[in-house]
């Protein structure tokens, strides 16, 4: 694993050269680089996961705090405010992540078809770390392939995309992502009132 890390490391830092968050050719992907260390700050996060590629990031959510380390990925399911930082990075180690907007739609057709339902052995996360799998690592090496050529960002970023989803409803988050995403359940509701407070706020 750390040696497809490492090669998917060196083919993002040399296509985004320099630090800023860079939107890809396919919709909802973007690379983030960093060589400098952050200040934690307030941020909203979006429903997303961050995939840490190189370096160390700190967010805070609610009463937990984490150190993501390279190869852990972070999902939020709600809209939240989170702490967010860079520690311990430098110019030759700089902190690189991919980040992928959820989509709720896209996940709930994915449940279905894979026969999905909500379970009640527990409460779900909204939020919460895990590192990443071998199946999910290739899915992203994948996804970055294609970042470069717009045909096949085109063509194939959606498909790449969905297999990151799937990956994600068999993995420990799974299970949280199909409760917040269900009819019925609990969660849903709360997920239903956070979508309303942000229209509310819109308006």
């Amino acid at each position: 694993m750390e040696e497809t890390r490492e090669a998917l490391v060196q083919k993002l830092l040399d296509i985004y050269s320099k630090e800023g968050n860079y939107e890809t050719s396919v919709p909802g992907v973007w690379v983030h680089r960093s060589e400098r260390n952050k200040v934690p700050k307030p941020h909203i996060y979006q429903p997303m996961m961050i995939f840490i590629l190189s370096g160390t990031k700190l967010i805070k959510f609610g009463s937990a705090e984490k150190i993501f380390s390279p190869l852990d990925y972070f999902l939020t399911i709600l809209t939240a405010p989170v702490v967010s930082g860079i520690v311990g990075v430098t110019s030759e180690e700089p902190y690189l992540a991919l980040s992928i907007d959820l989509e709720a739609e896209v996940i709930t057709s994915i449940a279905y078809e894979m026969g999905l339902k909500p379970q009640s052995a527990g409460p779900a996360k909204a939020a919460s770390c895990v590192p990443m799998s071998v199946e999910m690592q290739g899915a992203l090496v994948r996804l970055c392939n294609t970042m470069n050529n717009p045909e096949e960002a085109r063509i194939l970023g959606p498909i790449l995309k969905r297999e990151i989803f799937y990956r994600v409803l068999t993995g420990p988050l799974g299970y949280s992502v199909i409760r917040f995403n269900s009819l019925r359940t609990s969660e849903y509701q709360i997920a239903r009132a956070v979508d309303w407070i942000k229209i509310k706020e819109a308006l």
